[in-house]
């Protein structure tokens, strides 16, 4: 059986993480509206790992939600909603959190 590679802080498997995070930005930021388009499940996938990252290296639901806001804002040029971030960061941050036994 092979043992699975975590980070120190790092609570889930790399596949489950990366796996969490790209259906919280597709299902719940999603700042372009194609969560239900078929042709567009991998539209925010270059944002994962860094993601990840963040979540991993826990810095924190306001860097996080910096991260989010400046892809909506300067990477994809629209109007951002900062409080949308936080709430979505909060989400993110919650998948590395220890589970209650």
């Amino acid at each position: 059986m092979r043992k699975k590679h975590l980070m120190p802080n790092q609570k889930l498997p790399p596949k489950q993480m990366i796996d969490a995070v790209r259906e919280v930005l597709l299902r719940k930021w999603d700042p372009i509206g194609i969560q239900d388009e078929p042709l567009a499940q991998d539209e925010y996938d270059s944002y994962v790992l860094v993601v990840c990252r963040l979540i991993i290296e826990n810095r924190g639901k306001a860097v996080i939600a910096d991260h989010l806001h400046q892809l909506v804002t300067v990477n994809m040029g629209l109007t951002g909603n900062y409080n949308h971030c936080l709430t979505v960061a909060d989400a993110l941050v919650k998948l590395n959190a220890v589970p209650s036994t």
